[in-house]
């Protein structure tokens, strides 16, 4: 139960940040059409790297 609220709020987090990063490369980056694979690549690797543990996050509870 203790991992669940960590895991929603990282499901969360990466929804937000892919909603926002798709409506930037939508509205502003338009005429550049690579920008939504750059965009896809860089939120998968966010992706993989916070599943992993590679990036530390505040939220989540470290206990010895």
């Amino acid at each position: 139960m203790e991992q669940l609220i960590p895991l929603l709020i990282d499901i969360l987090l990466i929804g937000i940040l892919g909603w926002a990063m798709y409506w930037i490369c939508t509205k502003f980056l338009a005429a550049f059409p690579p920008a939504l694979w750059i965009c896809g690549v860089i939120l998968l690797i966010l992706i993989i790297a916070m599943f992993t543990g590679s990036v530390p996050t505040p939220w989540h509870i470290r206990r010895p």
